[in-house]
């Protein structure tokens, strides 16, 4: 009986000396032979942060959430090629761009974005930023320049900027609860050549503009809810 026993506890003794020990140094080698991931879905920046390098590393499909307070750039947030994002601000967000000559957000023949809850303006931070610009439709608060389904909800687009939104050939456009003001020409410059554009304007307030909205081409605006369109020279947009 204690041969069987001296056995049986030989054999446990075995057994367990194959069971792999994991300690807190080797987990931490697993890990981080672990591969990254292709893309994130969800980021949030802060004040201080480039808008840029986060819409980068975001991939298609995915959010960008601009944590409240002011960025400051020198040049255009550019998205190109890029479809199903969102851009939203959680309590006051606003976008500085420095000069006129450039969009403050640029969309170039993208598809199904959201921008939500952003404030965008020009800023003149020194003598030479307001010099005359080349060609007026590139310097908007948002330039969307081809692509499809564009929704710009809850956003203030404000002066110095040319145009607080110039869109060229970019089909089904929303704005929806936004604050236009300010802007030096038009509220909004709506462009297209050989296909139509739908523009859907809902509940917004579209005031002290230079002018209220321009159309070029065939291009149809659709006004919903209730929108104020007042005090913007020589005249207020009806439709």
């Amino acid at each position: 009986m204690r041969k069987m026993k001296a056995f049986i506890l030989i054999l446990v003794l075995s057994m367990i000396s194959f069971i792999p020990f994991t300690t807190a140094s080797d987990k931490g080698r697993d890990e981080a032979v672990l591969p990254i991931q292709d893309g994130i879905q969800s980021l949030t920046i802060s004040p201080g942060d480039d808008i840029q390098e986060a819409l980068n590393r975001l991939e298609d499909g995915g959010i960008l959430i601009l944590s409240s307070g002011s960025y400051d750039i020198t040049g255009t947030v550019v998205l190109e090629n890029r479809k199903d994002l969102t851009l939203e601000g959680v309590g006051e967000v606003w976008i500085n761009t420095k000069g006129i000559d450039h969009h403050v957000i640029t969309l170039v023949n993208c598809h199904r974005i959201t921008l939500k809850n952003i404030k965008a303006q020009h800023v003149i931070l020194e003598e030479g930023d307001n010099d005359p610009i080349k060609d007026p439709t590139d310097g908007a608060v948002l330039g969307a320049l081809g692509g499809s389904s564009v929704s710009i909800i809850s956003c203030e687009l404000v002066g110095c900027g040319i145009y607080g939104i110039y869109a060229y050939e970019s089909d089904s456009l929303l704005l929806e609860d936004c604050y236009l003001h300010h802007n030096s020409k038009n509220a909004a410059l709506f462009k297209t050549g050989a296909k139509p554009m739908d523009v859907v304007i809902k509940d917004c307030i579209i005031t002290d503009n230079a002018g209220t909205i321009e159309v070029q081409g065939d291009v149809d605006v659709h006004m919903r809810g209730k929108n104020t369109i007042e005090r913007n020279t020589p005249g207020d947009y009806s439709r």
